[in-house]
C-alpha cells in the first residue's frame, strides 16, 4: 500500500508529447502559482545537484555579454539555481531560496526579456534583497520555457555594477536560453528513464521487493507476486493464470492496512495526489490468517498530458523483523537513557527530597503510569513525600490512594514486605486483587480500583543495608506487565536513588558545620566613626568544604584601619587552612609593626618564605587614615586581585589601579601602593572573583557589569547598595565563593553613632 511524505520537492513525472501547450501569449504576465505551471516547473528539477552542461551555457554567456555571474533559475514555490558562473555558481550549490526575493521571479512573471541597467534606480528591482546588499547593480533576463511553452524559470546575467545593454545582447541571451531549456528537457527525460529502471531493478534484482502500481483513474492496483504476498491478497476468481500485475480493486488492499493506520496512509496518499510529491511511508498490514506485519512504501506520481497525477508507482518492503528488533534495542536504550537521566538528576541535587521527587517524576512514563515515593521518618513509618501520574486528571486519585493505602495495615505485602525485608516487590498478574485484599481503607480500594490498577512494583532505597525509603511504580490496564529488564532497571535505580539521599543527608550536616566555621573565622569588620563599612560572605552552593575567600577589617595602633579582601587559590581544606593562616599572619604584622598596604604585602610575602607557606594567593590591602590636613584617605596595594571600584554619589564609577604579582611569587618584590581622598558619600567595593567571573567570559565584562550595578543604585544607603549589587550579580546557587566589602565616607553633617556595621 503506498503512502507519501511531501518534504522533497524533486518531482520525476512521465509527460506526453502531446501535452496541450501553456494557455499564454509571449510578453503576457504570467501566472507563476498557476499548478500546471508549477508541475511543469518541477517536472525539470533535478534529482541531484549538478549539470555541467547548464553551466557551461552559464558561463558561455557571461562571457559572451561580458558579466561577472550567470545562472539558471527554476521557479516553483522557490527558486531552484540549477547552472550557474560566478556568483550563480555559488548558489546553485546552495539550497533553494525565497522566490519572492529574486530578479528571476519579476523576469518570469512579466512573461518577457528584463532589461535593468541601475538596479538601485529602478523601481521593478529596487526593492530586492539581491539589489538592496548590492549583490546586483545591472541585470539582463530573459523567460525559460519548457517544450510546451510553459515558463519555468528564467536564464540571467548580472554585475555588480551598473551598465547599459544592448538589442543584440538581449538576442544573444534569448539564444542560449532556448539551448538551456532544451538541456533541461534532455536531463528531466533522462531522470524519468533512470526512474523507471531503478524500481524495474529494485524489485527484480533484490528479491523480497514488491512493485506496485496504483491507477487513480480506473481505480486499480496491480503488483508483482512478492506484493500480493505481503498483503495476502488471494487471486482474481476464474482467472487461472498468472496473478502477477493483474488489476484489482483498491480495497483488495487498503482493507488489509491496519485500522490504526489506515487513515494516516489515506492522508499521505490524499497529499501525494495534490501535491505531486515524492513520498515514503510504514505502516501494519493484517494477513487473512490474523499475523501482523510492518510494510515501508515508496514511490513517485505520474502525470498525463494535462499536468494531472493519474498514476502511483512505487516499492514496498516487509520490515517486520527489523522493526521488533529495533524495538528491542529501543526498550534497552530507553532504559539505558532513563537511568542516566536519573543519575544526572540526583547528582545535581543536594536537597534529599528534591532529589527523590526528581527520580520520582522521571520514571514515569517510561517505566510506569504512576508513582509513591516514601521516605521512613524518625518513628520509623513511612512518610509519602511525592506522588505523580502521567495524566493529569488522574493525580489527585494517585494523592488519595497515597494517603490512605497504609491505614491500619500490619500485613508484610506489598510496600510493607518491601519495607521490612528490603528486597524489591513486585506483582505482575494480579496487582489488584492483591491490593484490595490487604487494603484496609474503603477510600485506598476505590482509589486503586479507579487507577485500573494492573501490574506494581515497590523498590527500596538501602544504603547500609538500612531501608531508607520507598518508590511504588505501578501500571494501570493499557500496559504491559513489568519485564525482568524493566525490574533490573527500577532497582538500579532505587539504589542510585538510596545513595543519593544518604550523600545529601550527609552533605547538609557538613555544609552546615563548615559554613559555621567558615563565618566564625570571618568577623565583624571594624571601621572609624566617620567611615561605613559593610561586608557580605557567600559560600559556594556546592562547596561542602570551607572555601579560600576572606576578608578582614581591623584598627591598626595609630588608628588607622586596614581593610583586606584575598583568595586562596584552591577550593579545598588545604586552601582554607592557608586562608586562615594567611588572615592571622597579616593581621599579626599589621598590628604589630604598623605600615601602609605595600609594606604590609611585602612583609607578608617574606612570611610566607620564613614559614615555609607554599602557596599562592591574590589580596588586596586598603588603609583608611587621617591626613595631617584632616583629611581622609585611602591607600591600597594590589597583589594579583581583581581592581577596587569607586562610585561617586552622582553614579560615576571607574577601577582603581592596577595590581602586582599575586603573593607567594617573587618574595622581594617591592610592591605599590596608590591613594585618594575619601570624599563624603564616595563609595569603594573590594571583592573576590566569584562575583565577576563567569565561565568562557572575560573578567572585564564582569566588572563593566559590576560598575553599572553599583552606579544605578550609588544613592541608596550602603547596606542596601551592597544588598542590590549582590541580587543583581550573584546566582542564588553560586560555584564561588563570594565576598563583597563596601566603605562609604559619611557625610560630615551625619552623626558617628548612625553607623550600623554588618558582617
Amino acid at each position: 500500500m503506498p503512502a507519501i511524505r511531501g518534504t522533497d520537492r524533486r518531482r520525476a513525472a512521465v509527460v506526453p508529447h502531446d501535452q496541450e501547450p501553456a494557455p499564454r501569449q509571449a510578453g503576457c504576465a504570467v501566472d507563476l502559482d498557476d499548478p500546471r505551471r508549477l508541475a511543469a516547473a518541477r517536472r525539470l528539477q533535478p534529482a541531484t545537484p549538478g549539470n555541467e552542461v547548464l553551466d557551461r551555457l552559464s558561463g558561455l554567456a557571461a562571457r559572451l555579454l561580458r558579466t561577472s555571474s550567470a545562472q539558471v533559475s527554476l521557479l516553483t514555490d522557490l527558486q531552484v539555481v540549477t547552472g550557474g558562473a560566478g556568483a550563480g555558481a555559488h548558489a546553485a550549490a546552495g539550497a533553494p531560496t525565497s522566490r519572492a526575493d529574486s530578479l528571476c521571479t519579476v523576469t518570469a512573471r512579466s512573461g518577457a526579456p528584463l532589461v535593468v541597467g541601475d538596479a538601485p534606480l529602478d523601481s521593478r528591482v529596487e526593492h530586492l534583497p539581491p539589489v538592496r546588499t548590492g549583490a546586483v547593480g545591472s541585470y539582463l533576463g530573459v523567460p525559460l520555457a519548457d517544450a510546451h511553452g510553459w515558463v519555468v524559470g528564467a536564464f540571467c546575467v548580472y554585475d555588480e555594477q551598473a551598465r547599459t545593454w544592448s538589442d543584440d545582447e538581449v538576442t544573444v541571451l534569448e539564444e542560449l536560453a532556448q539551448a538551456t531549456s532544451a538541456e533541461l528537457e534532455r536531463a528531466a527525460t533522462e531522470g524519468e528513464r533512470d526512474l523507471v529502471r531503478m524500481q524495474l531493478g529494485l524489485a527484480i534484482e533484490s528479491g523480497g521487493i514488491g512493485s506496485w502500481e496504483w491507477d487513480l483513474v480506473a481505480g486499480t492496483m496491480s503488483g508483482n507476486s512478492r506484493l500480493l504476498e505481503m498483503f495476502g491478497v488471494p487471486g482474481v476468481p476464474g482467472d487461472p493464470g498468472d496473478q502477477e500485475h493483474l488489476p484489482r480493486p483498491v480495497a483488495a488492499f487498503v482493507d488489509r492496512v491496519h485500522p490504526e493506520d489506515r487513515p494516516r496512509v489515506a492522508r499521505s496518499v490524499a497529499t501525494a495526489v495534490e501535491t505531486g510529491g515524492e513520498y515514503a511511508e510504514e505502516y501494519r498490514v493484517i494477513r487473512p490468517d490474523g499475523s501482523e506485519r510492518w510494510l515501508a512504501a515508496r514511490g513517485r506520481p505520474l502525470y498525463d498530458a494535462h499536468g494531472s497525477v493519474v498514476h502511483l508507482v512505487g516499492a514496498v518492503y516487509d520490515t517486520t523483523d527489523r522493526r521488533v528488533a529495533a524495538e528491542s534495542v529501543q526498550s534497552e536504550a530507553s532504559l539505558m537513557a532513563l537511568i542516566a537521566r536519573a543519575s544526572d538528576l540526583l547528582a545535581s541535587s543536594l536537597e534529599a527530597e528534591d532529589a527523590v521527587r526528581s527520580f520520582a517524576r522521571l520514571v514515569v512514563p517510561v517505566l510506569a503510569d504512576w508513582s509513591v515515593v516514601s521516605l521512613v521518618g524518625d518513628d520509623g513509618r513511612l512518610v509519602d513525600v511525592d506522588w505523580w501520574h502521567h495524566d493529569p486528571e488522574q493525580r489527585d486519585l494517585t494523592g488519595l490512594f497515597a494517603r490512605h493505602r497504609l491505614d491500619d495495615r500490619e500485613e508484610a505485602v506489598g510496600s510493607l514486605a518491601a519495607l521490612r525485608s528490603g528486597e524489591p516487590f513486585v506483582e505482575n498478574d494480579d496487582a489488584l486483587g492483591v491490593a484490595t485484599r490487604v487494603l484496609r481503607s474503603e477510600v485506598a480500594v476505590r482509589a486503586v480500583t479507579g487507577l485500573g490498577l494492573r501490574s506494581v512494583g515497590v523498590f527500596p532505597l538501602v544504603i547500609d543495608d538500612r531501608v531508607i525509603g520507598l518508590i511504588t511504580l505501578a501500571r494501570g490496564e493499557n500496559r504491559p506487565p513489568f519485564t525482568p529488564a524493566e525490574i533490573r532497571a527500577a532497582s538500579d535505580l532505587s539504589r542510585r536513588a538510596g545513595i543519593t539521599l544518604a550523600n545529601a543527608q550527609s552533605f547538609g550536616r557538613e555544609r552546615e558545620m563548615s559554613e559555621q566555621l567558615q563565618r566564625s573565622m570571618l568577623t565583624e569588620p571594624v571601621a572609624p566613626d566617620d567611615v561605613e563599612v559593610s561586608v557580605r560572605y557567600i559560600p559556594a552552593a556546592r562547596a561542602a568544604q570551607i572555601g579560600g575567600d576572606w576578608y578582614d577589617a581591623f584598627a591598626q595602633e595609630d588608628g588607622a584601619t586596614v581593610l583586606v579582601v584575598g583568595d586562596v587559590v584552591g577550593h579545598d581544606s588545604v586552601a582554607a587552612a592557608v586562608m586562615g593562616q594567611l588572615r592571622s599572619v597579616l593581621r599579626g604584622i599589621a598590628v604589630a609593626g604598623g605600615g601602609g598596604p605595600a609594606r604590609l604585602l611585602g612583609d607578608l610575602d617574606r612570611a610566607l618564605v620564613t614559614l615555609r607557606m607554599s602557596t599562592n594567593a591574590t589580596v588586596v590591602v586598603a588603609r583608611v587614615e587621617e591626613r595631617e590636613d584632616g583629611e581622609k584617605a585611602l591607600t591600597w596595594s594590589n597583589a594579583g586581585h581583581p581592581p577596587p571600584v569607586m562610585i561617586t554619589a552622582d553614579g560615576r564609577g571607574e577601577r582603581l589601579g592596577s595590581h602586582d604579582v599575586l603573593l607567594g611569587v617573587v618574595p622581594e618584590l617591592e610592591r605599590h601602593e596608590e591613594s585618594l581622598v575619601l570624599e563624603p558619600s564616595l563609595t569603594v567595593l573590594m571583592y573576590t572573583d566569584g562575583l565577576v567571573e563567569r565561565r568562557g567570559e572575560d573578567i572585564d565584562v564582569g566588572i563593566d557589569r559590576l560598575l553599572a550595578a553599583a552606579a544605578a543604585v550609588a544613592e541608596q544607603p550602603l547596606e542596601k547598595l551592597v544588598d542590590s549589587v549582590l541580587a543583581e550579580l550573584c546566582p542564588e546557587a553560586p560555584d564561588d565563593d563570594v565576598v563583597l566589602l563596601a566603605l562609604r565616607r559619611r557625610p560630615y553633617s551625619e552623626p558617628p553613632s548612625s553607623r550600623d556595621t554588618e558582617s
